[in-house]
């Protein structure tokens, strides 16, 4: 059995198959340049045309969409399952965090950012506005570090409307991440780039600091499909990897492969 992204994989090029009309054939390695390449065949031998029109007339179908056994059908499509987990199951079979729990505002806030969480082409053109994405982030990303206790108080540290000493037992841990945080513009808490990461241009600013609570863990879960889609189709490391150069949060990995499953 194919793993769980490949089954999707799988899916959506039967769809493209059936939309274009496309039967796929096989096709043979001496007639792959790709394949020759990657064997460093570099001979310099001409194809043979006798070779290619074999190649199309053969009786090796790889997929046909007019011909789809059933028994092959339930091996490679997704179960149709839920779980009291599950809000809503996107287009690619992605697992979107049930957002219920939370009260109202918290919940709007993270249902507007889930308009992103589907392939490009099937975003409504309005929403692909930049300014209108980030804005959306930032208000969650803005929410999370009001909900969490430790972000909370350090923002009110930085902006001096706290001071350490009326914090309690925290006081020495806020006051050393006081010393490796700072606000940007948008008031939005963030930490220093990691010394080991200088080199990275995209951490110049920073990354900005998600606390621990179940809102930011679902945040983290959104952002880890709508980096899925944009970048294509990435598996769980992959969009990790591209989500701490802007966002930090404790077990963000963990966080990223439950949803991706991959």
């Amino acid at each position: 059995r194919l793993p769980a992204v490949e089954r999707r994989r799988l899916v959506e090029v039967r769809k493209l198959c059936k939309e274009l009309d496309v039967i796929i054939l096989h096709v043979p390695s001496a007639l792959n340049y790709a394949d020759s390449i990657s064997r460093a065949r570099t001979s310099g031998e001409v194809i043979d045309p006798s070779a290619v029109l074999n190649s199309m007339t053969t009786t090796k179908v790889v997929y046909d969409y007019r011909y789809q056994p059933e028994e092959f059908e339930e091996d490679v499509t997704p179960p149709d399952t839920s779980s009291a987990t599950v809000a809503v199951i996107n287009t690619d079979g992605i697992d979107l965090p049930d957002v219920d729990p939370l009260p109202d505002d918290q919940r709007l806030e993270l249902t507007a950012l889930m308009d992103y969480a589907k392939p490009t082409e099937r975003i409504g053109t309005g929403l692909l506005q930049d300014s209108r994405f980030t804005s959306r982030v930032n208000e969650c990303v803005l929410r999370a570090q009001e909900l969490d206790g430790d972000t909370r108080d350090l923002r009110a540290i930085l902006q001096g409307k706290t001071a350490t000493s009326t914090i309690g037992v925290r006081a020495t841990r806020l006051q050393r991440l006081s010393k490796i945080c700072f606000l940007d513009d948008d008031g939005l808490l963030r930490r220093y780039p990691e010394p080991h990461r200088l080199t990275q241009p995209s951490n110049e600013k920073g990354v900005l600091h998600l606390g621990r609570t179940l809102y930011s863990a679902f945040l983290v879960r959104v952002l880890a499909v709508i980096f899925h889609y944009l970048f294509g189709h990435l598996g769980s490391k992959r969009v990790h990897n591209l989500l701490r150069k802007d966002y930090w949060r404790d077990a963000m990995f963990k966080l990223v492969r439950l949803t991706i499953g991959s």
